[in-house]
């Protein structure tokens, strides 16, 4: 290991952070449209795939009308 450790974020973490709720959360991961891991029973949200997330839902500005 390269001793960096890697940020993972649980679907309430997310939910916070996006002001949204938890069922938002898990229909978007049955989507497609977040990535997550499923660890037993549950969800975890590694920051690349939250960052990913956040960049292809950027708004233009410049392109509403």
């Amino acid at each position: 290991m390269n001793g960096t450790k890697k940020i993972i974020y649980t679907v309430t973490d997310v939910m916070e952070m996006l002001n949204v709720k938890r069922t938002t959360i898990h229909k978007w991961i049955d989507k497609g449209l977040i990535k997550a891991v499923r660890i037993g029973r549950e969800f975890r949200i590694p920051k690349e795939f939250f960052d990913e997330f956040l960049s292809k839902n950027i708004v233009d500005n410049s392109t509403i009308k």
